[in-house]
């Protein structure tokens, strides 16, 4: 579920808190509104937890990817990292000492490997591109920013093959 949709529901869900303390039981405002807060504290800190514990166990799909443990738990350090303007640096610092693969974030990976490129982009059964191609709210036209896999082939296929064979 997206953030803006899960934070959404959980706002409604105080305020169905608030309601039913004041109206149901009867309380007054600051005890609705005490253990409104209390209840949805909780519900947070569980999900945090649970979240956490996950991204650390072995049942995680990434789980067998080395890597740093605060890109593990959160994408936050990928976030700063970005923000340094030295991403291609530090990533490369990890690979240097993690191997190949790197585990990045908790659902991501970077893969430092000349043998990956032709599976992952070459291939009939090649991926579609991630949320990361998405231009925000600016809908991406250009044959780059196409995610969807079959689109971006028949577009390139169609209107690209000419200038992009050797004999261009």
């Amino acid at each position: 579920m997206r953030g803006d949709a899960w934070l959404a529901l959980e706002i409604l869900g105080a305020i169905g808190l608030f309601l039913t303390e004041r109206h149901t039981y009867r309380s007054s405002m600051l005890s609705a509104l005490s253990s409104m807060a209390k209840t949805v504290s909780y519900h947070i800190a569980g999900l945090v937890v649970s979240a956490v514990l996950y991204r650390l166990s072995p049942l995680h799909p990434l789980a067998k990817f080395p890597g740093p443990l605060i890109n593990r738990i959160t994408s936050l350090r990928l976030v700063q990292i970005v923000a340094t303007g030295k991403r291609y640096e530090i990533i490369n610092d990890l690979h240097k000492q993690y191997g190949v693969a790197v585990r990045t974030g908790p659902n991501t990976i970077s893969l430092n490997s000349h043998d990956a490129i032709l599976p992952i982009y070459a291939s009939a059964s090649a991926w579609d591109k991630s949320d990361a191609y998405q231009l925000g709210l600016v809908p991406g036209t250009g044959l780059f920013f196409i995610r969807d896999r079959k689109t971006h082939d028949h577009r390139r296929k169609h209107y690209w093959s000419s200038s992009l064979n050797s004999d261009a």
